[in-house]
């Protein structure tokens, strides 16, 4: 793609877009702005009330320290919670998708306005590429960054446990939202090319992206922390040997017979304890380990990555099989 090309596309787009070219990068910064500016807040709060060494989990809970304290009873309960604000966050992307997104593929093809753009020196791949990248990379940059700064503070303000395995964890981090950002991108295309139609785009774009976060949740989050755990023996009785559970996230426990046989669950005793032992049997655990969860952080947004590709792909090639009329 020429300089030119570039410069004619960019230019057919600003004219026929150019209250979504604006608005879309002008929501996601004032949005990142609000959680720039509510993390200085809170930061200022806690260090006028001297509660900044509170940021320790204690290892017995994951809770703070500070459990007795008024300054911090009042920070560590907010309204709204941080949860729903988190939720909040994670469905920008994806409104960003459902109202900039689709009508700007679908609309070209439902109101025929693809044959000016076109006419740019600009072929069909270079046009649905060229949009796409101009989303993605408008709505992905500072939003991240700002989301994860501000849930580092945040995240104490539940009043509960500190897990960095719980899915708010998991998701509010730079790479996670520029993940899930690419791919909604990348599904507003798909249906828009599809579909080309606003109306019926919108709505399978809907159905699309709540199938993938729920999907995302359910399975593939439990089935990525199932690969690979760590194995060790424990015992029943006492907490001696068990990993830390402030830390680490738990795959599995059962028990094991002497010959080597796994059971699940023991049976309905009076004293469990009593009859594993009497009957030999060993406890184990199979856990994540605190460094294994970068990983599979990069596992799951690879993931979300390879299927933003394939959406892509899959819009080109249908726009070369089938190209508009």
């Amino acid at each position: 793609m020429t300089a030119v090309t570039v410069l004619r596309m960019t230019r057919a787009a600003w004219y026929k877009h150019r209250f979504s070219v604006v608005g879309i990068p002008a929501v996601f910064l004032l949005a990142a702005l609000a959680l720039f500016a509510d993390g200085v807040v809170q930061r200022h709060r806690l260090s006028v009330h001297h509660l900044t060494g509170c940021l320790v989990a204690n290892d017995t809970t994951g809770g703070s320290w500070c459990v007795s304290s008024a300054a911090w009873a009042s920070f560590s309960s907010p309204s709204p919670t941080p949860t729903v604000i988190a939720v909040a966050v994670l469905a920008l992307p994806v409104l960003a998708g459902l109202f900039a997104g689709v009508p700007w593929v679908a609309r070209e093809f439902e109101s025929g306005a693809f044959r000016f753009t076109w006419t740019q020196s600009t072929g069909p791949r270079h046009w649905l590429l060229g949009t796409f990248a101009l989303l993605a990379a408008v709505s992905a940059a500072i939003y991240g960054a700002a989301a994860y700064w501000w849930y580092q503070v945040a995240q104490w303000q539940d009043g509960t446990s500190i897990w960095s395995w719980r899915w708010t964890s998991f998701e509010l981090t730079p790479l996670s939202i520029a993940g899930w950002t690419v791919l909604t991108m990348a599904l507003a295309l798909l249906c828009g090319v599809l579909i080309r139609r606003v109306l019926p785009a919108m709505i399978a774009f809907t159905v699309t992206a709540g199938a993938c976060a729920y999907l995302s949740q359910t399975w593939l989050r439990p089935w990525l922390f199932s690969i690979g755990p760590a194995v060790k023996q424990v015992s029943s009785s006492t907490s001696a040997g068990w990993p830390p559970s402030t830390t680490t996230y738990t795959v599995q426990t059962w028990l094991q017979a002497p010959s080597g046989q796994r059971v699940s669950d023991p049976p309905a005793v009076n004293n469990v304890n009593a009859w594993i032992a009497q009957h030999h049997y060993t406890s184990w655990v199979a856990y994540q380990p605190h460094n294994h969860l970068p990983w599979l952080e990069l596992a799951r947004n690879g993931i979300l990555i390879t299927a933003a590709a394939v959406a892509v792909l899959t819009s080109v090639w249908w726009l070369r099989i089938r190209p508009a009329d």
